[in-house]
């Protein structure tokens, strides 16, 4: 790059902050060539030297910003961007990048009594978008269906190389699924994201195809097919599919929404309800209907912990609360409600769920009284 277009970028980049410390970072960086013609070009020194000052404001800007708020706050977020200006016309290299963020995010990552790390998860992560032929992109949302196609289509005309290298790869993303959806918080997911973008000797194609797959796993419809497909590979039960489920619901509703209330989660489950409608696959549409239920009847319990109020003609939070938990147990099995129960079953809010849920699906939702 010239010393006018660098001068250009510079300015560009920091002329909307107030800030005395980017005023000073800006001038240090035009010091560097003040005294070089517009028409030469930025030499090796002058590069080093803008990494060098690069590296010592970002320390101080982020020093009291959580990796996974950097772009939230905009001290963090503006050298976020001028860094990738700086990628893009070649003046900063994506491993200098990396040796500034990654390691934040590698400590980040660290939770107490858990042994996963961030570079576990990335080398599964990796290895399944090679396996896959980085062939998902964010518009594609159907990779478990063709898998299973592919495998089927394998087995009836006996290509075992072909066979194994698809199953391998279904394996594959099964353990990536199981590390997000089970051993992963909602910020350590948040990390494994930024992760993607940040890692060392990565290309655009495999940050965009690594990025899809993650939000794939994470928040496509198709996840409840592929929470059957992981069921059965394990050999286990219904409950584990809606758990799966539920996890999903869940972490959707917590990326979505700031404040956590019963309003805002029975509003957001009418939407879900709305969207199950559009489902072609009959179990793919039962497995979301018992995971909605059971993600109302949590909020719901949620909710009534922080509520103490009784009167002649409303039931306690203990009764309430022991009511909804009775009707999550009958999600897989006959709920054997108390004749209090029962009535404390038609009342308020958790009545609202009930009707929502139980009208016409009697197969699903079964409740008897005692």
């Amino acid at each position: 790059m010239d010393i006018k277009s660098f001068k250009k970028l510079v300015l560009k980049s920091f002329k909307q902050s107030n800030e005395e410390e980017y005023r000073i970072f800006s001038d240090n960086l035009l010091d560097l060539v003040k005294d070089k013609n517009d028409n030469e070009l930025l030499t090796p020194e002058d590069t080093h030297e803008i990494k060098r000052l690069l590296g010592v404001m970002w320390l101080n800007v982020s020093e009291n910003v959580k990796p996974g708020e950097w772009p939230l706050y905009p001290q963090t977020n503006l050298m976020l961007v001028f860094m990738e200006s700086l990628i893009q016309h070649d003046i900063l290299k994506h491993n200098d990048r990396s040796e500034l963020l990654y390691p934040p995010l590698q400590g980040e990552f660290i939770v107490n009594n858990s042994q996963l790390t961030l570079d576990q998860i990335m080398n599964v992560l990796i290895f399944c978008n090679r396996l896959t032929g980085y062939r998902i992109h964010e518009e594609k949302e159907n990779l478990i269906t063709e898998l299973d196609r592919e495998i089927n289509q394998a087995k009836s005309l006996w290509h075992v190389g072909e066979l194994g290298k698809l199953q391998i790869t279904m394996t594959s993303l099964f353990v990536l699924y199981y590390l997000l959806q089970e051993h992963c918080t909602t910020v350590q997911i948040e990390l494994v994201l930024m992760a993607v973008q940040f890692r060392k000797n990565t290309t655009k194609e495999e940050q965009g195809t690594e990025s899809a797959i993650s939000n794939y796993l994470l928040f496509s419809g198709e996840v409840y097919q592929f929470a059957e497909f992981y069921a059965k590979a394990n050999k286990k039960n219904e409950e584990l599919i809606f758990q799966t489920a539920l996890n999903y619901i869940h972490n959707s509703y917590v990326s979505k929404y700031q404040t956590r209330s019963f309003e805002t989660a029975f509003s957001y489950a009418k939407e879900l309800i709305k969207e199950a409608s559009t489902f072609k696959n009959p179990r793919q549409k039962q497995i979301f209907q018992k995971g909605v239920y059971g993600f109302c009847l949590q909020e719901y319990i949620h909710d009534r912990r922080l509520d103490k109020h009784f009167t002649f003609f409303s039931f306690s939070a203990k009764t309430k609360i022991a009511t909804a938990k009775e009707l999550l147990l009958g999600i897989h099995k006959d709920a054997a409600l108390s004749f209090t129960q029962a009535f404390a079953a038609k009342q308020g809010r958790l009545s609202e769920i009930v009707n929502l849920f139980e009208e016409g699906q009697s197969a699903l939702f079964k409740t008897r009284l005692n």
